[in-house]
């Protein structure tokens, strides 16, 4: 993904994604003290954590993001270079995107968003999207 941020609350990256109040997003933000950063933003059920990992700044015109799961557990990483992966945050609980949680029945998706409600002026580059079952 490209993206170069330079006004707080503009976001792009990787959710996985059941509702509007149940998700994981892993996504590259800005702040003014730090500059361009990734985390997790997590919402379970209306309890939205926006630094759910905290703030990794990172200074790269690129970056890959890499969400793994495996049965209920959900993992993100990022790398500079598509070679060396680091992990961001903990491992989360993929369970809670679930039918039997919402009272749905859509079961989760995975996606890729960006975000500027401010200037709607930044936008983001991917140039793929690549889902691998492992079985």
């Amino acid at each position: 993904m490209e993206f170069d941020p330079n006004e707080e609350n503009q976001m792009a990256g990787l959710v996985v994604y059941y509702c509007n109040e149940l998700f994981y997003y892993l996504y590259m933000g800005y702040d003014y003290s730090i500059g361009a950063y990734i985390s997790v933003m997590s919402n379970n059920l209306g309890d939205l954590d926006l630094f759910a990992a905290g703030r990794v700044a990172v200074k790269a015109d690129r970056v890959y993001l890499k969400a793994e799961v495996n049965y209920s557990e959900l993992q993100f990483y990022y790398s500079t270079d598509d070679v060396s992966w680091i992990r961001v945050g903990d491992v989360l609980d993929m369970s809670l995107l679930s039918d039997d949680v919402s009272g749905g029945f859509t079961g989760a998706f995975v996606g890729m968003a960006c975000h500027d409600p401010a200037t709607m002026k930044v936008y983001a580059d991917f140039d793929y999207f690549e889902y691998v079952e492992k079985v």
